[in-house]
């Protein structure tokens, strides 16, 4: 669905044709909202980078690796073919009371906040220079996506979700208009559409698994 046929719509739903009450800049407003919500909300960008394993310090800046991300999901080593388990703080401490001088090849990662990763152990000291070598990361996560400045723009939902666009844009809009019962409706129309779009989601054949049946390789 393009943005010409979203803006279309949710001037139809708001049946104001003969007063004009909203004008096409707070429609455009609004669903560029919608559709920055509804894609993070449906978790339906998904993105990956390569990062070198840096050393002496397990701390990855996320604002300037993937600046447009939201949630990291996965840690993938290239030297060991496979994906790093996550482990929360409190597991680390565990572990070790002092995870983070913890020398090593890496083998865990958690989230430590939303601009930081935590990645180790991490190469120290003399063994660094072995323990770095030939030591590519690929980051797995949730993206923002770029807005649709275009009316000819396609929206990156599933066919499934794509009505999410127009009902939180039609509700948005309506409860600016004090339109409260009106709007009530139409979130409660943009949450059902939601959910189907989220298991849409859900149960789609992972990338992971397309790529093996297609015999390509990470």
């Amino acid at each position: 669905m393009t943005r010409s046929e979203v803006k279309t719509r949710v001037r139809a739903n708001l049946d104001d044709l003969a007063v004009t009450f909203f004008t096409a800049t707070d429609i455009e407003d609004s669903v560029a909202d919608a559709y920055y919500w509804s894609s993070i909300f449906a978790n339906t960008i998904e993105k990956t980078q390569n990062i070198s394993f840096q050393k002496d310090c397990p701390y990855y800046n996320l604002q300037l690796i993937l600046p447009d991300h939201f949630a990291v999901t996965g840690v993938y080593d290239f030297a060991r073919d496979r994906f790093l388990p996550y482990k929360s703080r409190l597991e680390l401490i565990f572990l070790r009371s002092n995870y983070e001088m913890w020398p090593g090849p890496p083998e865990y990662f958690f989230i430590h906040s939303q601009n930081y990763l935590f990645i180790g152990p991490q190469p120290i000291g003399i063994a660094s220079a072995i323990q770095t070598t030939n030591r590519d990361l690929k980051i797995f996560y949730r993206a923002f996506d770029d807005a649709v400045d275009s009316d000819n723009g396609l929206y990156r939902l599933p066919l499934q979700g794509e009505d999410c666009i127009e009902f939180y844009a039609t509700a948005d809009l309506l409860e600016q208009a004090q339109e409260w019962s009106k709007a009530q409706y139409f979130w409660d129309k943009f949450h059902s559409q939601l959910i189907t779009s989220k298991v849409a989601i859900r149960d789609r054949p992972m990338p992971a698994l397309i790529n093996a049946m297609a015999g390509v390789t990470l």
